[in-house]
């Protein structure tokens, strides 16, 4: 995973679709590789787990062919706008549609964004334009303008760090998951063979 936080307002282009980053975002792109599905119609799952605080009391989403906005507003103090572009790049050459789900948790202030990847057979590239602007009081911190950059940049540093453990825990259960089956196809066996 690779991440920039923007000084200033860049035009990119990811899996086809062009999009602008505002200056202020934090922006990030996932790639994969060798990742060993069990079956050719299994999909990827990331978790991202995001906290507005104040805790945000709405969420707005709009979508249109390429992107899904989530506005996520914290009683009229702070807004954070995420973007999520629809497309990745599968094994170095074709383009494949991404889908994503925020769902509310648990704990009060805490949101789990999920990303779906279709399955791939050597890589996948996901550059999702997750840029995420604050709007804090009515001053908008994603025009570059703002002091909180520093602020940003250490969610990024807790961010990071928080999906590498999220995609250990993930393969470690995968790993474990093998293991028992194949434990229970031993012993399996075992009793068979009346041992």
């Amino acid at each position: 995973m690779t991440y920039i936080l923007f000084a200033t307002q860049q035009d990119l282009s990811s899996a086809g679709i062009n999009f602008t980053t505002h200056a202020g975002s934090l922006k990030f792109e996932i790639a994969l590789s060798n990742w060993s599905f069990s079956r050719p119609t299994n999909t990827l799952g990331l978790h991202l787990l995001i906290s507005l605080l104040p805790a945000y009391t709405s969420i707005q989403e709009t979508n249109t062919n390429d992107t899904t906005t989530f506005v996520l507003s914290a009683a009229n103090v702070a807004t954070a706008t995420i973007n999520l572009i629809r497309s990745c790049v599968v094994d170095n050459s074709t383009t494949e549609r991404v889908s994503f789900s925020l769902n509310n948790t648990s704990t009060a202030g805490l949101l789990d964004l999920v990303i779906l990847f279709p399955n791939f057979a050597k890589s996948i590239v996901y550059d999702p334009d997750f840029s995420v602007t604050l709007d804090v009081g009515g001053t908008n911190v994603g025009d570059g303008s703002s002091n909180l950059l520093p602020l940003l940049s250490l969610l990024v540093l807790l961010l990071v760090p928080a999906v590498m453990v999220l995609i250990g825990a993930i393969a470690l259960g995968v790993l474990v998951s093998r293991k028992h089956r194949h434990q229970s196809r031993i012993n399996r066996a075992l009793t068979t063979a009346g041992v």
